[in-house]
């Protein structure tokens, strides 16, 4: 980094040369006055679905976007991404993974010509009603 900012930024290194701290035996610099590149839509996106992914398939509250563990995760991971709002996530970003999902398991479904169901129906202790569907097939 530091030899990058002297080839490539020599004035904004002068200028901090003299503010560099020891910190483990390294010299850290302080680039504040260096434009970081933004963070491309694809790269953007991939974070994003990564995110309502992690929300869905580890079946999480939405909610986990906003707590310090996972906003200090993001920031060391990606400091330059934005994330979207817990609104954006409910209302959009999911609704959209499950119409793709349930789009891709329909066509998975409708290549299948043999299989078997199991309906299973029980309550919980709280009397609220389930009814699962269990579809077993084999796809070679």
């Amino acid at each position: 980094m530091i030899k990058h900012a002297k080839t490539k930024h020599p004035d904004k290194y002068a200028e901090y040369e003299g503010k560099s701290q020891i910190c483990n035996k390294q010299s850290i610099l302080n680039l504040q006055g260096l434009k970081i590149k933004e963070l491309n839509t694809e790269k953007t996106r991939q974070i994003t679905h990564a995110i309502a992914k992690f929300i869905t398939l580890d079946m999480r509250p939405i909610n986990i976007i906003e707590g310090e563990g996972f906003l200090e995760l993001l920031k060391i991971l990606e400091p330059r991404f934005q994330l979207p709002s817990r609104t954006m996530f409910s209302e959009t970003i999911i609704p959209q993974y499950y119409k793709q999902m349930k789009s891709s398991l329909i066509e998975e479904l409708n290549k299948i010509t043999y299989f078997s169901l199991t309906f299973d129906y029980w309550s919980s202790i709280a009397n609220k009603s389930y009814l699962t569907i269990t579809i077993h097939f084999l796809d070679y």
